[in-house]
């Protein structure tokens, strides 16, 4: 699954090295520093939005987007 982390570029609770240290623990996390901001970003500002916009719009390559995949999925989880 995805993992979007978003951080405050000036954060002092969520350092640059562990924000990468829980960046590489899942294959597929994905890190964005918002630059002037303290260690939660209020997300209200369209650069804080279009970043999450384009995570969400971003297809997953380890999921089958294609009707066969959604099949599958629900096989497996409705046997």
């Amino acid at each position: 699954m995805p993992v979007l982390l978003l951080r405050g570029a000036e954060s002092d609770l969520l350092l640059p090295d562990v924000a990468n240290a829980m960046t590489q623990r899942g294959p597929r996390a994905t890190r964005i520093d918002f630059p002037d901001c303290g260690h939660a970003p209020a997300l209200n500002v369209a650069p804080q939005i279009d970043a999450i916009r384009r995570f969400l719009a971003t297809p997953d390559p380890m999921h089958d987007h294609t009707a066969a995949g959604h099949a599958r999925c629900s096989q497996e989880r409705h046997p």
